[in-house]
Order: structure tokens, then C-alpha cells, then sequence
């Protein structure tokens, strides 16, 4: 073998060389971002549940009506948030002024991203309802998040100011 031939050898082993390692030397595709999606159902009804308040305003009982809200909240619990709002729309056409109705719909709306309609929503169950207890606390909830959601910090903050008014304390018994 001439020098020539080992120089060729080694030069072209040493191109190849060159082209693996440029080839596994490819930038590695940037970490995915792992964006934390917020349960604000669960979020909404835990705070007001966890406010006190001696206040529970709870709707008459109507049968069909308790059946919907039964559906919806399974289709709830599934994340099928579009056929719970269908089945709360239901309800609202049997009592389209129930609060509480009113409210779940807007919170509906709140998951599915429809925020005007979310606070618009609450806004009209806080005008129908008690202005007391873990519904109004739910109505101002909805509404500052809906607020926040769309960049209004000013309301979202005057929204959430309104939460202690919903709250009321029983009497002092000795």
C-alpha cells in the first residue's frame, strides 16, 4: 500500500467521521412546556364552600329539573362541558330565573373560554339570588375570573372585593 492509497483511506475515514458525528451532533428539540390547566369548577365551588357563611339559599324542588341537574353534573364529572351546558340550557327553559341554574351555566361558560358570556352570566344570577351566601360567593368568583381572563385587572380586582358582602354570620348563641 502507498502512502498515497493510506493517505486517501485516512482522509475519507476521516470525512465520514466528520459527517457522523456533524450528524448526531443536531440540536435536540427544546423541553416541552407543560402548561398547567386550571380546574376553575373545582376552584369556584371549593372557595364558596369554604367561606363561611350561616346563609345556604338552596332552589324549590322540581323533579325534571332535579333530573337535568343530575345529567349535568355527570356530563360534568366526564369534562363534557358542552353537553353540561346543554343540559343546563335545558333546565333554564323549564326556570329560566333560577339563580343557581343561572350561575352553573355561567361557570360553564367560564371553562369553555366564553368569558363575557361567564360574566354577564353571574351577573344576572347575583341580581336574581340572595346577595348572600356560597351562591353569591360563586357569582363574584365567576366574575373576577372571567375578568381577569380578559386582561381587566381593575374589575377583576372590584369583583373580588365584593366577596365579603356575600358572607354572613350566624348569631351569637351563649
Amino acid at each position: 500500500m502507498t502512502t498515497k492509497t493510506m493517505w486517501v483511506r485516512t482522509s475519507l475515514a476521516a470525512l465520514v467521521f466528520a459527517i457522523l458525528a456533524a450528524c448526531s451532533a443536531q440540536e435536540s428539540p427544546p423541553p416541552k412546556v407543560k402548561v398547567v390547566k386550571r380546574d376553575l369548577l373545582m376552584e369556584i365551588r371549593s372557595q364558596a364552600a369554604s367561606l363561611a357563611s350561616s346563609v345556604q339559599v338552596e332552589p324549590l324542588a322540581d323533579p325534571e329539573v332535579d333530573d337535568l341537574r343530575k345529567r349535568a353534573r355527570s356530563e360534568e364529572l366526564q369534562r363534557n362541558y358542552d353537553a353540561a351546558s346543554a343540559t343546563i340550557r335545558q333546565a333554564l327553559a323549564l326556570r329560566p330565573d333560577d339563580p343557581t341554574l343561572i350561575q352553573w351555566s355561567a361557570e360553564l361558560a367560564l371553562v369553555r373560554g366564553e368569558y363575557l358570556e361567564a360574566e354577564q352570566g353571574a351577573q344576572r344570577s347575583y341580581e336574581l339570588g340572595p346577595k348572600l351566601g356560597e351562591i353569591c360567593v360563586r357569582n363574584w368568583l365567576t366574575i373576577k375570573e372571567a375578568r381577569s381572563a380578559r386582561s381587566d385587572a381593575q374589575g377583576a380586582t372590584s369583583a373580588a372585593a365584593q366577596l365579603p358582602a356575600c358572607q354572613v354570620q350566624g348569631p351569637v348563641r351563649m
